[in-house]
């Protein structure tokens, strides 16, 4: 029987088929109205092609499946090879037999819509994304627009061609892609929870651990996976050392986090390591591409790698002198940039110090900075306390302040690499202010 089927498809290709017949022979396509019946002329594609039925198993667009055996996973579809769930080169059929996934071009190209909401792996609005349409017009030329999501992931096109495109979302290291597909007259919704748009997870992530912040649970918030690389306790001072003395190591992840903590006053020692070729390490790191955030007191290692991103309060060489932030106390921060405002729906912050040893909550002596390079974006700024006299290493009063102290504060490299400095940051045993753990998460995509 397959070898009478395949002796038919061969005297058909020999007469001829609709491949032939949808295009001149000087190149100009037939008019629809010279199409066979069964089938119509698609002005996207530029050939006349089946007219699809709905109720048709196979996932979209094959045409090669005209009324024999259709993709059961194991039949050959008239001669070609089985689908078995993959593209065989024909359009549509993204993996899985799906009617309610099909994807046909349209009977009339013209003006159409796209809108719809983006999102992190753990379905919350992704805010300040990039969203990318590319496909290609009535006229056959490829288009490409760009445009920005709003504060609760919201995205939308208008005037766009008829037809399948593709749909980017990005945002610092992440991204994920889709095929859309646009009807002329009308507009395509992403926005329920089923259509929306998350972000894949498709980086690597890497987190230093420290004694007096954790990331981890702003991650582990956002569904993002990652790999512990070491902390700052005499356990994991060695694994830590050995991370950042290792290129190599450092360049298989897409974001490195090394919270505040203990790492640098243990590497100072120069028991576990070369302090500078960490540095040369982190700065080639984030040349190449990579991205770093650090938080409080491990500023030494952006005062060694990155000497121009920030000034800190105090000696460039002494540590101390930058620990100078008095706490408790709460900041009423300026807002900077348009992103974090759009994304606070504010131009200010609340941004929290808090202090209270009796629970393990310890804050005081938090790193100040006076200013930061020209390279450099300062995201916000506040007023801040600092350190009067001390008392068993705590300061136990304010002595002054430091007007406009950067509190957050990004460097983009050329090379696409971002480093994020935060004097605040994620401090595992109290409750983030909603300014404090919004921030926290878009920074995060950010990178």
């Amino acid at each position: 029987m397959l070898r009478r089927l395949m002796m038919m498809l061969a005297v058909f290709l020999m007469l001829g088929g609709c491949g032939d017949d949808s295009v001149k022979k000087d190149g100009a396509p037939t008019p629809e109205q010279e199409c066979p019946d069964g089938q119509r002329w698609n002005p996207i594609l530029v050939k006349c092609e089946d007219i699809p039925v709905f109720n048709n198993a196979n996932n979209g667009g094959n045409n090669a499946n005209n009324g024999t055996n259709v993709n059961n996973g194991t039949t050959a579809n008239n001669g070609t090879t089985a689908n078995n769930g993959s593209n065989n080169g024909t359009v549509g059929n993204n993996g899985s037999n799906n009617s309610n996934n099909m994807t046909m071009p349209p009977l009339e190209c013209g003006p159409g819509g796209l809108k719809g909401k983006t999102c992190a792996p753990s379905g919350e609005p992704l805010a300040a994304a990039d969203v990318t349409l590319t496909g290609v017009d009535c006229d056959g030329a490829p288009f490409q627009v760009t445009t920005r999501t709003g504060s609760d992931g919201t995205f939308e096109f208008t005037d766009v061609p008829a037809g399948q495109h593709s749909l980017k979302i990005s945002t610092g290291s992440f991204e994920s892609m889709r095929d859309v597909f646009v009807q002329k007259d009308m507009v395509t919704d992403l926005t329920s929870a089923a259509d929306k748009v998350c972000l894949d997870q498709n980086v690597e992530i890497a987190v230093i651990k420290g004694a007096y912040d954790h990331v981890e649970g702003v991650l582990d918030d956002l569904n993002l996976t990652y790999q512990i690389k070491g902390g700052d306790s005499f356990d994991t001072i060695s694994a830590t050392s050995m991370f950042l003395s290792d290129i190599n190591a450092m360049n298989a992840f897409d974001l490195i986090f090394i919270n505040c903590g203990d790492l640098y006053g243990l590497l100072e020692t120069g028991l576990f390591g070369d302090r500078q070729t960490m540095y040369n390490n982190l700065r080639t790191y984030v040349q190449g591409g990579g991205s770093l955030y650090v938080a409080d007191w491990s500023h030494p290692f952006l005062e060694g790698a990155f000497p121009e991103m920030v000034d800190f309060y105090g000696s460039e060489t002494n540590v101390n002198e930058n620990r100078n932030g008095y706490a408790p106390q709460t900041i009423t921060a300026d807002v900077l940039t348009m992103d974090l405002q759009a994304l606070l729906g504010a131009n200010t912050a609340t941004i929290e110090f808090p202090h209270d040893p009796n629970n393990g909550v310890i804050n005081n002596n938090w790193v100040v900075a006076e200013g930061a390079g020209a390279s450099s974006t300062i995201q916000i700024s506040g007023d801040a306390q600092l350190c009067g006299a001390f008392q068993m290493g705590q300061c136990n009063m304010v002595r002054g302040t430091q007007a406009d102290a950067p509190l957050l504060v990004t460097y983009k490299d050329p090379s696409g690499g971002a480093v994020v400095f935060t004097s605040f940051h994620n401090e595992q045993q109290t409750t983030l202010n909603q300014d404090m753990e919004r921030i926290l998460r878009f920074l995060i995509f950010q990178l």
